[in-house]
């Protein structure tokens, strides 16, 4: 079955199966280069944390936005603004964003699944990560585990290469 990044009936009844393969250990994608990098696919709504021997740091799901071009971008402060974010709110200071990194256009980045401030709770559940269940309006969101292990491994500028 090819990877679609999509939750199809099809796909849900291969999940549901006692024999099921597991799908959270995908392979980088061959066409990103080599060293140090985030690998970030649109078609798999997957990220990948590559270390410069090409070994995989971390990998999961994500949610993404449609219009993010395919292209090579790094992390870091532009526009006079931080490269990373521990808390922040969004514009309308309704929803509390943690763990951001800055790569792209001045105000896209990767973040934890924002939390609104008068509920309390996520926006959607962690299960959407990797799936088209839903989708950003521009930064890229990921669960808690994932986005600490991307915040810690973007200390420093790192290649962020879209897919």
């Amino acid at each position: 079955m090819t990877q679609s990044g999509r939750l199809t009936k099809a796909t849900m009844k291969r999940m549901q199966k006692n024999n099921a393969v597991a799908c959270d250990d995908r392979p980088v994608p061959s066409h990103s280069g080599k060293g140090r990098r985030i690998v970030m696919s649109q078609g798999q709504n997957w990220i990948w944390l590559v270390n410069a021997d090409g070994s995989v740091k971390a990998q999961g799901g994500i949610v993404d936005n449609d219009w993010l071009p395919q292209d090579v971008y790094y992390t870091g402060a532009q526009c006079g603004k931080p490269a990373r974010s521990r808390y922040r709110t969004d514009r309308s200071g309704g929803l509390q964003i943690n763990y951001f990194v800055r790569f792209h256009d001045c105000i896209v980045g990767f973040h934890e699944i924002p939390v609104s401030k008068r509920t309390g709770r996520p926006i959607h559940p962690d299960y959407y990560a990797g799936t088209d269940l839903s989708k950003s309006h521009g930064c890229i969101r990921m669960p808690h585990p994932l986005i600490k292990h991307l915040y810690d491994f973007a200390a420093v500028r790192t290649k962020v290469v879209v897919t």
